[in-house]
């Protein structure tokens, strides 16, 4: 047999195999390629979040600097924080799930009872972490009316800060806490 023979009477099994390799190594590089994109993907992600969420401090800070400012200049009164404090006692969100609960309504309802001048930094405490359990239930449910609920609060707790942090009462420190 000579090699023009071997050739046309092998040719289909040579096909065969080119068609078998080219897919499998298809099949291999398309799953490795893909695995790729995704964990490329996923570091996009984390830091995008990681940005928006030193975005979000940033924006934090600057509003509660210029809150400060404002209620040092007497600028922004007690007399102002009355109307949004009457607003949040009366568009208290519905407690659904775990997170924002009826323990933690009844929380946020008796603390929003309080006078303005009779907050402290035990109360801001309180009303931070019923923010995040506001946003944790968002997560769950996508009730958009708990984001609106949980931003109006954070500018009353920003209110509350700088009130207290005019008024000479600082947050304590971390040491005086354990002791």
């Amino acid at each position: 047999m000579n090699f023009l023979e071997i050739i046309i009477t092998q040719w289909p099994i040579a096909v065969i195999t080119f068609i078998a390799l080219t897919l499998y190594l298809h099949l291999v590089f398309e799953d490795r390629i893909r695995k790729l994109i995704k964990e490329e993907i996923k570091g996009v992600r984390e830091e995008f979040r990681s940005e928006i969420s030193k975005l979000r401090r940033d924006i934090g800070n600057f509003n509660e600097a210029l809150l400060e400012l404002l209620h040092a200049k007497q600028v922004i009164t007690s007399t102002e924080l009355i109307p949004l404090r009457i607003l949040l006692r009366s568009v208290v969100p519905y407690e659904k799930t775990k997170y924002y609960t009826r323990e933690v309504r009844e929380k946020l309802e008796k603390l929003l009872e309080k006078d303005i001048d009779e907050y402290t930094w035990e109360d801001v405490y309180e009303f931070e972490k019923i923010i995040k359990a506001l946003e944790d239930e968002y997560d769950v449910s996508k009730r958009e009316e708990l984001l609106d609920y949980a931003s109006k609060l954070r500018v009353f707790v920003m209110h509350i800060r700088a009130r207290l942090i005019v008024r000479g009462i600082f947050p304590k420190r971390k040491e005086e806490e354990r002791k």
